[in-house]
């Protein structure tokens, strides 16, 4: 039996990018509440936006789908998307159909900054690039 998809949302000022905690199953039942989720976030704006993958323990053709039109939304309007640790059955479907070479998949935090375009100071500081 599925599970249902929760949604929690993660504030990374650090990195100036709003994050959304993924646990559950993002399949088609789950792709509206997806949908709605996040959406406001594409309105809003924000130009980076985090998906923490590593409590989602499968995505359907059609969670990828919503993933892939959430990234498409992001580009035309100057933003990125981010897919955090997505565990290993999840990564594997990434890495199956090529996605892990059209998203930006992070593995790591420092991978998460550097995509998000922020990278460490001399001074140990974050610093925008």
């Amino acid at each position: 039996m599925a599970k249902p998809l929760e949604i929690t949302t993660r504030d990374l000022e650090d990195i100036q990018a709003q994050g959304f905690e993924l646990r559950g199953y993002l399949d088609a039942g789950a792709v509206p509440a997806f949908d709605e989720g996040v959406t406001w976030q594409v309105v809003k704006g924000e130009g980076t936006v985090v998906i923490f993958m590593e409590n989602l323990e499968y995505v359907s053709s059609a969670g990828i789908g919503a993933l892939m039109g959430l990234d498409r939304q992001l580009r035309e309007q100057g933003g990125k998307l981010i897919l955090f640790r997505p565990p290993g059955r999840v990564r594997k479907i990434f890495d199956m159909l090529g996605l892990t070479r059209i998203l930006k998949v992070a593995d790591s935090t420092e991978q998460m900054a550097e995509m998000a375009g922020v990278r460490p100071s001399a001074d140990g500081n974050d610093g925008r690039r």
